[in-house]
């Protein structure tokens, strides 16, 4: 898993780019709630040192030294920065924090994610990887399918190689 790896696809092409509602600012606290009620449902729910811990990947994921112990507690804080982090890099902690999600809970905390994406209109969906993958209509999808078909014919190999290059780029 690497670090900002969803926001790493976007270095070059967002320094003039305006966009508004990437990461709206409900689901950025609905995903905190979800952390939450996920890893509270451990057997001895979310101990104070995992809060810690959890506030520590947070904060330092996004570049920010974490303090001690935050004056409104960690959940505040964790919602603070989230908050405050630019949109792509919202979308690197999902990534980011999925990684620290017990296997046993994995599966319900990727299904609430990606319903909280899907309530928000976000074209992006958690994996069976953790990594963020773009949903495409089906009428989409669809035609994408069947154009890498087409592709992947032996007459069309030098243009796939072309593309992959592309993508790879």
């Amino acid at each position: 898993m690497a670090i900002r790896s969803f926001s790493s696809q976007f270095e070059d092409t967002t320094a003039n780019r305006d966009v508004d509602n990437d990461a709206p600012a409900g689901l950025r606290q609905e995903w905190v709630d979800a952390v939450y009620l996920v890893l509270e449902r451990q057997p001895h729910g979310l101990s104070k040192p995992n809060e810690k811990k959890l506030y520590n990947i947070i904060s330092q994921s996004l570049g920010i030294q974490p303090s001690g112990e935050p004056y409104s507690g960690f959940r505040y804080a964790i919602g603070r920065e989230v908050s405050r982090a630019d949109w792509q890099r919202f979308y690197d902690l999902i990534i980011r924090v999925a990684a620290e999600i017990p296997r046993i809970f994995q599966a319900e905390h990727r299904q609430l994610v990606n319903q909280l994406l899907a309530t928000y209109r976000i074209a992006w969906e958690l994996d069976d990887n953790d990594h963020l993958r773009r949903v495409l209509p089906t009428a989409i999808g669809s035609h994408v399918e069947a154009a890498f078909r087409e592709l992947s014919q032996p007459r069309f190999s030098a243009a796939l190689a072309s593309f992959q290059q592309g993508m790879a780029a």
